[in-house]
């Protein structure tokens, strides 16, 4: 055989093998990943997030009402930030790249059904519109998915923090907040009420009071946080106790009171709207105790 033809066909027979290899390696890959989108629903038609996490733990947000709940965790309301930012990620994300197909592939890459960092379940109307794993990142802002219905596992723009997988992390901590703006502050020894932009202590409004410390701890009973529910039984035992300190709040909108009491494990606060008790930060239990007369005054010289 001539020297050109032998080279002809061994360039051919290494041609045909390195196609063959760059089949064999990206047979696992997806050609058109942009239509690949993860949620294909409007998010307003959504009413169930069920969410668990890798220790096989679930959590369940609800819309009952056109409200968001948490029906196993007391009917507290969600987060509706977070809850928002979560199907918003969801319907726009589509997936970058698919990186692997196989059973091993999804246990490595812990989006497989009996290994995972959160497995996420979104319904409307009754009907599963989303049922997919998400595992580890790869690097920043992205995490590994795989849907139930598919071996196909991708890399997609999302973060684990969007889809937290305790009930302390999704209800609302301002649900104790009262609406519209504060007018009056009533407490034990002083009641404050706002007159333009200043606040007054009635009684005594010849008196300097501090405004800046005034606006300070007032702000924690305006926009009241808290952190945790009290567990029940030990709520119970609090309904006889004695109260360290209460306020009661008035707005254009309603009349709210709080009550506080200090146990050895933190501040507690009960408000008249809400059944349950709730713990507060050290901070806002510290702060509230400081809203009285001889605090707030400038000159206590002169008060009776």
């Amino acid at each position: 055989m001539p020297m050109a033809s032998s080279v002809k066909l061994w360039s051919f027979v290494l041609l045909m093998q390195c196609l063959l290899v760059a089949w064999v390696l990206t047979s696992d890959q997806q050609t058109d990943v942009s239509s690949d989108v993860y949620f294909s629903v409007d998010a307003s038609l959504v009413d169930s997030v069920i969410i668990t996490s890798e220790n096989g733990k679930a959590l369940k947000l609800m819309k009952q009402g056109g409200k968001w709940l948490l029906p196993d965790y007391f009917n507290l309301p969600v987060d509706t930030g977070l809850q928002q930012q979560l199907l918003m990620a969801l319907s726009e994300t589509k997936a970058d790249r698919n990186i692997a197909q196989t059973e091993a592939a999804s246990l490595r890459f812990n989006v497989a059904a009996d290994n995972f960092k959160r497995h996420v379940v979104v319904s409307a109307a009754g009907k599963p519109v989303l049922d997919a794993y998400f595992g580890g990142s790869p690097g920043f802002k992205s995490i590994y998915a795989r849907k139930k219905s598919s071996n196909n596992i991708h890399v997609i723009k999302l973060g684990l923090h969007l889809m937290p997988d305790t009930v302390e992390q999704w209800f609302d901590k301002g649900l104790l907040s009262i609406q519209g703006t504060v007018l009056d502050v009533k407490g034990a020894d002083a009641e404050l009420y706002k007159q333009g932009e200043q606040w007054m202590m009635r009684g005594m409004e010849q008196q300097q009071l501090n405004q800046d410390e005034a606006q300070r701890l007032l702000r924690y009973l305006e926009h009241m946080q808290v952190t945790a529910v009290v567990e029940p039984l030990k709520a119970q035992g609090l309904a006889d106790s004695k109260v360290d300190y209460s306020f009661v709040l008035k707005s254009a909108l309603q009349s709210v009171k709080y009550d506080f009491y200090k146990l050895d494990d933190g501040v507690v606060v009960k408000s008249d709207q809400r059944a349950e008790y709730f713990y507060v930060s050290d901070v806002i239990g510290k702060s509230v105790g400081m809203i009285a007369r001889e605090h707030l005054l400038e000159d206590t010289s002169q008060v009776p």
